[in-house]
């Protein structure tokens, strides 16, 4: 059991607060930046604790890719064990390329078991990704010179290719609305959005004073008009 206790300790050091911001996306999988709450007594202007999202892609094939190497070698050397089924492989195959923030258009699972294994799983037909490496990386370098997030580009594209041949696209524009509300871009770009929307609101709540403000003073001026006009008819009467 030495090789799986190696194994988790490796998976264990992650879960380290101070790692966390390495091995894990900095958006959940909503798609959005999230932050902890402010605590009874917390100054509200103060700065709150970033909560990190699921793993990155990257580490997650990584790992997947060591316990299916650790697993073939336990059999190898006679332990009859399973560390993960073929099932949970279809699975995982099936999250990877539908991944909310980090979509696997290089669908690299087959190839991380083929690999490992020497052989193919039968893969479902329709588990396969509709795109590959050269779309990725065409996308990748559309989006630069355009300055967008290939990801939001990439989760459009699925969307529409999900809606192809539909005679009536229900809820596409609500569906397309989720996508662009969702955080794209580094974190730090999105936290300088963030603060550019925040002053916005401040800049419309003020708008919004002023407005009353003048509202306010415009109706005093307007009694005080007709209050001189009343004074002017009863001076003319007397």
């Amino acid at each position: 059991m030495l090789p799986l206790l190696k194994f988790r300790d490796v998976l264990a050091k992650t879960t380290e607060p101070e790692q966390k911001d390495t091995y894990r996306n900095y958006k959940r999988r909503n798609g959005k930046v999230s932050y902890q709450y402010a605590k009874e007594g917390d100054d509200l202007a103060s700065e709150r604790k970033h909560i990190p999202g699921p793993y990155w892609l990257k580490y997650r094939k990584q790992w997947l890719k060591e316990l299916l190497a650790l697993e073939k070698k336990l059999n190898d050397d006679g332990h009859v064990i399973s560390l993960i089924t073929e099932p949970e492989l279809h699975a995982i195959r099936q999250q990877w390329l539908r991944d909310p923030n980090e979509p696997d258009w290089t669908d690299e699972l087959p190839e991380i078991y083929r690999s490992v294994y020497g052989r193919n799983l039968d893969w479902v037909i329709d588990d396969q990704s509709r795109f590959d490496t050269y779309d990725a990386e065409l996308l990748s370098d559309v989006s630069n010179k355009f300055d967008t997030s290939s990801e939001m580009v990439m989760k459009l594209i699925e969307l529409e290719v999900s809606m192809e041949g539909l005679s009536r696209r229900h809820g596409i524009f609500d569906k397309i609305d989720s996508i662009l509300k969702k955080d794209w871009g580094s974190l730090e770009q999105i936290e300088e959005n963030q603060v550019l929307l925040q002053k916005r609101h401040q800049k419309d709540i003020h708008a919004l004073d002023i407005n009353d403000i003048e509202n306010e003073i415009k109706n005093i001026q307007d009694q005080l008009a007709k209050a001189d006009l009343h004074a002017a008819a009863d001076s003319r009467a007397i």
